[in-house]
């Protein structure tokens, strides 16, 4: 790319071919790389910068050391290396060499769109490892859903081949006992499914989240009209797995399956002491006290009992507790308590 320093961006991206393929040599790089404007924008990061710092919103958010660079190599003429430090992956602090390449000359009388691209150094390059792990977790979500494919089409046969051996037999024990059969198959692929949610969320590593993020389930899109869903949860973070997020699905789900005559679910956040209290709650016909005890327990519940066990673990992983506290006539409430440490409040941390 140092060969065409006479032109410009624009010249060598002239018409949709010339774009793409340009665009596609940048892609093709294994390192993080993008295209610096003159007024400072960025005009395109490749699909490594995207993977090592997270996709930009239009464009990923350049140190101003980086950003320095850029603008001596348009002011020069001349490629400028410098080492940075940039947070990645939540809070982790990285610095590596950066090379501002300009695309054209300072002849020209203009300022030239510059590349700036992470310099590799080999065995000493900090972004290997991000880019290593960055493959290792496509490939697992690749292999994951490849085997829960493959099982699930066996389980489609096997369940087939049970409903059609269930006509062939006329004593109802043998039936009887095929229909349990299928029922387990049945129960499997439901299971099965179940997991499908949380493919990609269990390979994300936990950081500082947004907790408005984390309690908007994407459940919420499917609710009934007459059922008002309301969130205050804007003003804190907490450090957590993204699988977090499942447990709200799970709640929701929930008040949706159980609460009858239900108009409202609400989700509020406040700080209680040392500890940040999450609640859910609804209006329907609440929890029987004799059911309390059995809620978190594994086989209790939605999808083969699995969903409040599953919850229960889920906000043990970033040292949390829940349980259901609201009284029957009055409607649910789970309680989620995020212990000191692992929450804060959004102004604190600019602080």
């Amino acid at each position: 790319m140092t060969g065409n320093r006479g032109g410009s961006l624009k010249a060598m991206e002239e018409g949709d071919r010339g774009e793409g393929l340009y665009r596609q040599a940048l892609d093709a790089l294994p390192f993080p790389a993008c295209i610096i404007a003159p007024d400072g924008a960025v005009l395109f990061s490749n699909r490594a910068m995207d993977r090592a710092f997270g996709p930009g919103k239009p464009a990923p958010v350049l140190p101003e050391d980086a950003r320095a660079i850029a603008g001596k190599a348009q002011t020069t003429g001349k490629k400028v290396r410098t080492t940075v430090t940039v947070t990645v992956s939540g809070d982790r602090v990285v610095r590596f060499p950066v090379e501002a390449i300009p695309l054209s000359g300072p002849a020209t009388g203009n300022r030239a769109p510059v590349l700036l691209t992470a310099f590799l150094t080999g065995e000493e390059d900090p972004l290997r490892e991000l880019l290593v792990r960055d493959t290792s977790r496509k490939k697992l979500r690749e292999l994951l859903s490849t085997i829960r494919h493959d099982i699930l089409n066996q389980l489609t046969i096997l369940i087939g081949f049970l409903q059609y051996s269930e006509d062939l037999y006329d004593d109802p024990q043998i039936r009887e006992f095929i229909e349990k059969e299928e029922n387990a198959g049945k129960s499997i692929q439901s299971l099965i499914e179940f997991t499908r949610k949380f493919q990609d969320l269990a390979i994300q590593e936990p950081a500082w989240i947004d907790l408005s993020l984390l309690v908007n389930p994407v459940e919420v899109q499917n609710l009934p009209r007459d059922v008002r869903f309301t969130i205050d949860c804007d003003h804190f973070e907490v450090f957590s797995t993204p699988l977090l997020a499942s447990v709200f699905s799970i709640l929701v789900e929930n008040a949706l399956d159980h609460a009858t005559g239900l108009s409202r679910i609400t989700i509020t956040a406040a700080a209680e002491g040392d500890d940040l209290v999450i609640a859910v709650e609804d209006d329907g016909p609440g929890i029987p006290p004799g059911e309390k005890k059995m809620l978190f327990e594994r086989g209790h519940g939605r999808h083969g009992g699995y969903s409040l066990w599953l919850a229960r673990e889920i906000v043990g992983i970033c040292g949390g507790a829940i349980r259901e506290c609201g009284g029957e006539g009055r409607g649910a409430r789970f309680e989620i308590r995020i212990p000191r440490g692992m929450w804060h409040k959004k102004d604190e941390a600019a602080a």
